[in-house]
C-alpha cells in the first residue's frame, strides 16, 4: 500500500506512521517544512511532502502516486477546537483535498470523525445510533462525511469514516484529561473533578493506530467506531492515575460546581471486532505508561 497521511505530526498521526512502518507500507506525509527534520528522524522511510491543506503541492503528491489516504489533519487545540470557526475552513480544505485524491485514482481512504457526532446515551453506541452533533467541530465532521459519501460510492472507492472515542497515552497534548490529572498529582497537587460520573471509552494510542491500519488494510467502507467497547467513569479513571502515580486518592476531590448529570460515550465495536480487532493495552497498563512518561527526571 502507498499511503498518504495528513495530520502526521499530531498525536494520532504519529502513532499511525509508526504502525504503518511496522506493516511495511510505503508512506508519505503532507507536512510543513519545519516538521520535516523531526519526522524524517523518527520515521526514516517516510516521504515528506511539504505543503499545507489549504494549498497542497499536487505535483509532489502525484509523483508519490498514493493508492490510499489517511486524513487526520484538523484543528485539535484542546479547549479551542469545539467552537473554533477554523472548523469550517478544515471542512472546505478537507473536501477539496479528498475529492482531488479521489480523482487521482486512490482505491481507499480513511477519514477521522468523532464520537461527538452521536447522541450520547446510556447504552453503547453502534454506528447506526442517532446522530446529534452539538458542537461546530462535530457538525463540521458530519458535513464532511455527507459530502464525501456519494462521490466515493459513485467511483466505487472505499471510504471508511472512523468515529474516534477517547485516545490517550504518552505524547498526548498536556492539556488532555489524563495527562493534566497525572501531572498535577505527580506535583503533589489536589485535583477537582467537574464531571466525575461521566462514562467514556478510553483507547490507548497504540491500539487506536492498530485499529486504523486494520480498517485501511481490510478496505472497510462506512462509519466505524474506534474505541474499546468498555466505559470508565472519570472518577475511576483518575483514581487509576493516582494509583499509578503512587499518590493517595484523598487528593482527588469533586468540584463544587460539578455537574450532577453524566455523559455516556462508550463505543459498540462489533464492526471493528469483525475485522479482527481486540484492544491489547489495558487501561491500568496504559495509564501507568503515561504516568511514567510524565515523571520528573531525577536530578
Amino acid at each position: 500500500m502507498k499511503l498518504l497521511v495528513t495530520g502526521a505530526s499530531g498525536f494520532i498521526g504519529k502513532a499511525v506512521l509508526k504502525h504503518a512502518a511496522k506493516e511495511g507500507w510505503e508512506v508519505a506525509a503532507l507536512i510543513r517544512a519545519e516538521q520535516t527534520e523531526t519526522l524524517r528522524t523518527a520515521y526514516p522511510r517516510l516521504t515528506p511532502i511539504v505543503g499545507r491543506m489549504e494549498a497542497p503541492p499536487w505535483q509532489a503528491i502525484e509523483r508519490f502516486a498514493p493508492t490510499a489516504a489517511f486524513h487526520a489533519a484538523w484543528i485539535a487545540t484542546p479547549g479551542v477546537y469545539w467552537t473554533s470557526p477554523d472548523n469550517l475552513q478544515h471542512l472546505e480544505w478537507s473536501n477539496r483535498f479528498l475529492t482531488r485524491l479521489l480523482d487521482m485514482g486512490i482505491d481507499r481512504a480513511m477519514v477521522l470523525g468523532t464520537s461527538a457526532e452521536y447522541r450520547w446515551g446510556g447504552s453503547p453506541l453502534s454506528e447506526t445510533a442517532a446522530l446529534e452533533p452539538n458542537s461546530l467541530y462535530a457538525r463540521s465532521k458530519c458535513q464532511l462525511y455527507e459530502r464525501l459519501e456519494a462521490p466515493f460510492a459513485k467511483k466505487n472507492v472505499r471510504l471508511a469514516w472512523g468515529r474516534v472515542f477517547y485516545p490517550y497515552g504518552a505524547g498526548e497534548p498536556p492539556q488532555k484529561l489524563c495527562s493534566a490529572m497525572a501531572s498535577k498529582l505527580l506535583r503533589g497537587e489536589r485535583v477537582e473533578l467537574r464531571t466525575p460520573w461521566s462514562e467514556k471509552d478510553y483507547i490507548h494510542i497504540s491500539d487506536l493506530a492498530g485499529a486504523i491500519c486494520l480498517v485501511l488494510n481490510q478496505g472497510f467502507t462506512g462509519p466505524i467506531n474506534l474505541g474499546t467497547g468498555r466505559g470508565v467513569r472519570v472518577f475511576d479513571l483518575v483514581r487509576t492515575i493516582a494509583r499509578a502515580a503512587g499518590v493517595d486518592e484523598s487528593r482527588i476531590g469533586i468540584s463544587e460546581d460539578a455537574t450532577a448529570t453524566a455523559d455516556h460515550a462508550v463505543a459498540d465495536i462489533t464492526a471493528l471486532r469483525g475485522l479482527g480487532f481486540e484492544p491489547q493495552v489495558t487501561l491500568d497498563d496504559g495509564l501507568k505508561q503515561l504516568v511514567d512518561s510524565l515523571r520528573p527526571t531525577p536530578g
